[in-house]
């Protein structure tokens, strides 16, 4: 929540998952079905900075992945050693404004 006040965007949604708030950590899948629930059938997008965690479940259920590139300000290591493609988002960005360019 510290996060998304701090990038000024809270105000862009209506529902927002807290993992530590909602009783769950990612990667797991409650995190991710209790919007298609809430919302039902749509596209999706999973917009994230930590390859371990962040992007698995949303890319087995079919939802479109942004990772924000780090700029050397990022909480986690993004290591991009990782064998699993699911580990990765399928687009990367370096800031905010190019994921206009995917939505």
């Amino acid at each position: 929540r510290n996060k998304l006040e701090a990038l000024g965007i809270m105000h862009y949604f209506s529902e927002i998952i807290i993992s530590e708030e909602f009783g769950s950590e990612k990667p797991h899948i409650n995190n991710y079905k209790h919007f298609e629930d809430v919302f039902g059938s749509a596209q999706y997008y999973y917009i994230g900075d930590n390859l371990k965690k962040d992007f698995i479940t949303p890319n087995k259920l079919g939802w479109i992945t942004i990772c924000l590139k780090d700029n050397g300000l990022n909480i986690h290591n993004q290591n991009t050693n990782l064998e699993n493609k699911l580990y990765y988002a399928e687009y990367t960005v370096s800031n905010f404004y190019e994921i206009n360019s995917i939505i």
